[in-house]
């Protein structure tokens, strides 16, 4: 049941909630379970089994670390086994996916990768292996994080799952980020969507300059919007169920630089990606050889993240150089730029790495970046670009102002100018996108 269904927005959500205001704490990671089990069922159906069976089969292998600890080699081998079977799985389903179309089950990635960097934290002893199946389970499968992170180290969690403090004032900050969460998704994210569609439709050889260009930009705005509206929903409703989840997107698209971008956009992906990958393999001491070939595989890891094809490897690797450039060659001269020509130079070059999704294949994103670049002979406007222009620019323009960070600066400016008078517009401001929102979903 996705979190943006009518039913569970009126109905199973706030008996959740009253259940778990009721239940004492000990008892409120079994409801939590129990609910996310009911969502997860209704939309994918006897696939929960693999996702039960990879939570079960990554408890057990902890359990099985404590077990084994007068063995470091047979306890190593077990992490490696268990923690490379985590990863296995996930690369497998991605491989079969773009080969045969086969149906990857929701949050498999997150399962298997927050499993996977579990197993990795015990066997170092970052974190004691869990007791409870059951918050262990509500760690690694709370099931609004399925949908698109964030990303979060199970020692984060942990120590909130055994007592989970559920109060009036969380629940209500709780569904105020969820309602901001929902709106991004259904109202904008969706609403691009279907302009970039609507685009994308049209084949290349067809296409004018500005078309790919607007279809490029509502690409990576309704990425934007759909990713951080399913993260900010994920938050809300960790709130309500006492849980804090960390943020992932903070206004990407105010960069100033790659490495800024990466600081910004699925901030907890990366994070993961950094502490298991690029700190794992010594980079922070090892010499610029070392540096280099880490910040390509963790490139070309994240892109992966993303899907596992060939277009998300050279998305790495597109990132890869921009992010060696800035370390290598640029660092001084970026120091004599003025801050908004190295936003517009680090936007241009987020916007064409948006290239790599929208192509199916890489021959068509290098097509459409010549398209772009006018090395096609193609028109530079088309009759398709002024309709959608003319008939969904106050939809961009809204998404351009909220995209760029300025309706975070400003509620900013109003919580600190008259706090107690911003809380009663922000409320007021929540019911309202609550009323669109589901006038949206009917």
């Amino acid at each position: 049941m996705h979190p943006y269904n009518l039913t569970f927005l009126y109905l199973l959500l706030p008996v959740s909630v009253v259940v778990c205001l009721l239940l004492p704490p000990r008892m409120r990671a079994y409801a939590v379970v129990a609910l996310s089990a009911f969502c997860y069922a209704s939309l994918e159906g006897e696939r929960i089994l693999l996702i039960a069976a990879v939570i079960l089969a990554n408890y057990l292998a902890a359990r099985l670390l404590v077990r084994c600890e007068g063995a470091p080699r047979l306890r190593a081998l077990a992490a490696a086994v268990s923690a490379g079977a985590d990863l296995a799985l996930f690369v497998l389903y991605g491989v079969l996916e773009q080969l045969y179309g086969l149906h990857v089950p929701l949050g498999l990635g997150v399962v298997c990768l927050t499993g996977a960097g579990y197993l990795a934290d015990c066997y170092y002893g970052y974190v004691a292996a869990e007791r409870s199946l059951v918050s262990f389970a509500l760690a690694v499968g709370f099931f609004p994080r399925l949908y698109a992170g964030p990303l979060v180290y199970y020692g984060r969690l942990a120590p909130q799952l055994h007592r989970m403090r559920v109060s009036l004032d969380r629940v209500g900050r709780g569904g105020r980020v969820f309602v901001q969460g929902l709106a991004k998704k259904v109202i904008l994210g969706d609403g691009i969507y279907q302009i970039y569609a609507r685009l994308h439709e049209v084949h290349y050889y067809n296409a004018a300059i500005l078309h790919v260009w607007m279809m490029v930009i509502c690409l990576s705005l309704a990425t934007f919007f759909l990713l951080s509206g399913f993260c900010d929903m994920a938050r809300g409703l960790g709130m309500l169920f006492g849980i804090d989840l960390p943020e992932n997107f903070r206004d990407p698209f105010r960069s100033i630089s790659i490495n800024d971008f990466f600081s910004r956009f699925n901030i907890t992906v990366n994070r993961f990606m950094r502490k298991y990958v690029y700190t794992a393999f010594g980079t922070p001491q090892g010499g610029t050889l070392s540096g280099i070939f880490n910040i390509l595989l963790l490139s070309i890891l994240i892109g992966l993240w993303y899907g596992i094809r060939l277009n998300m490897v050279v998305w790495g690797l597109y990132f890869s150089a921009l992010v060696l450039c800035e370390k290598f060659l640029l660092r001084r001269i970026a120091e004599t730029v003025p801050p908004v020509l190295r936003w517009i130079g680090c936007t241009i070059a987020v916007q064409v790495s948006f290239v790599l999704f929208a192509g199916n294949t890489l021959k068509q994103s290098v097509d459409y970046l010549r398209v772009m670049f006018g090395l096609s002979g193609a028109d530079f406007l088309s009759n398709e670009v002024l309709y959608l222009l003319n008939s969904n620019y106050l939809l961009l323009l809204v998404a351009i102002f909220c995209a760029s960070g300025m309706g975070r600066i400003l509620a900013g400016f109003c919580r600190r100018v008259s706090p107690r008078l911003w809380e009663l517009v922000s409320m007021l401001l929540t019911l309202l996108l609550l009323a669109v929102t589901t006038a949206f979903m009917l």
